[in-house]
């Protein structure tokens, strides 16, 4: 009954928050997601057989590895290289003195610490790039997809696809430093093939561009290249309208339910109710 008494008063108090979460909605600036998946091809090299032939024998990526992987995905020896070759330091977007509610408040914050110092803008720009990058592990596969969120489609695009060249001048640049310290006149054929490969999956990394050719030294490989995103990741309308819906609605009901309850344990004549034995 007091519910239905205020009817009229919830719904316009529903109808405000959903008129707020769409302002929210059409005012944010819109966020694009682009994202690549590399795939890795744990192999182990082995003579076997009468005729002492070499084959490729397939291992298992364990949990451990996985995460060492994706520790490099994440390492600034990776993101720092793509940051200074595009000449991020220098994007709207990552210049920009906050990107968001948090970002505002820690650098408000950030004024009243006993050590103030002036924010340093280029290491600011890269910190919110790393913030923007996302790698993972898909599954228990030997799968690693890399993500990247940005105001530009295009620009979303090409950070993700010479990240992923990096990892892969990464991994050869490993391979590379391995088959020195073995020696031998096989391995230094082989380290001019490395090193081949290395400069083109560098250059590549240094273009923004995903690698042309199959880089087979770094024992992984490239599941397609990442396109400019055509629909907006954040925000979501329909998720955002449905929240502020929600919003409303829940607390329209509380509050009245929390002030229509309470005059209940007073009388009419305005006395409190004697309680019962």
């Amino acid at each position: 009954m007091t519910l239905w008494r205020v009817r009229w008063r919830l719904a316009a108090w529903w109808g405000i928050c959903v008129a707020a979460a769409l302002v929210y909605a059409l005012s944010v600036p819109a966020q694009y997601v682009a994202r690549v998946n590399i795939a890795i091809a744990p192999r182990a090299i082995a003579n076997d057989g009468p005729e002492d032939i070499r084959h490729f024998h397939q291992i298992d990526l364990d949990a451990e590895q996985a995460a060492t992987e994706l520790q490099v995905l994440k390492s600034g020896r990776l993101l720092r290289p793509v940051f200074e070759n595009l000449g991020l330091a220098e994007t709207p977007e990552l210049s920009r003195w906050s990107d968001g509610f948090w970002s505002t408040l820690a650098r408000y914050i950030h004024y009243l610490a006993p050590d103030w110092s002036p924010y340093d803008d280029r290491q600011r720009a890269y910190f919110a790039f790393v913030n923007r990058v996302r790698c993972l592990r898909l599954g228990m596969s030997y799968v690693f997809e890399i993500s990247y969120r940005s105001h530009d489609p295009k620009l979303a695009a090409r950070i993700v696809n010479a990240l992923a060249a990096e990892y892969l001048a990464d991994r050869i640049e490993r391979e590379r430093i391995r088959q020195a310290r073995i020696g031998g006149a096989y391995q230094a054929a082989r380290g001019e093939t490395l090193t081949e490969q290395f400069l083109v999956s560098r250059l590549a990394a240094k273009a923004g561009v995903a690698p042309a050719d199959d880089l087979f030294a770094a024992n992984a490989h490239l599941l397609g290249t990442a396109a400019p995103p055509l629909a907006k990741s954040y925000p979501k309308m329909g998720v955002t309208l449905a929240l502020g819906a929600g919003i409303g609605f829940l607390s329209g009901v509380l509050v009245t339910l929390w002030f229509g309850v309470r005059p209940r344990a007073t009388s009419r004549n305005g006395r409190q109710a004697p309680e019962r034995a």
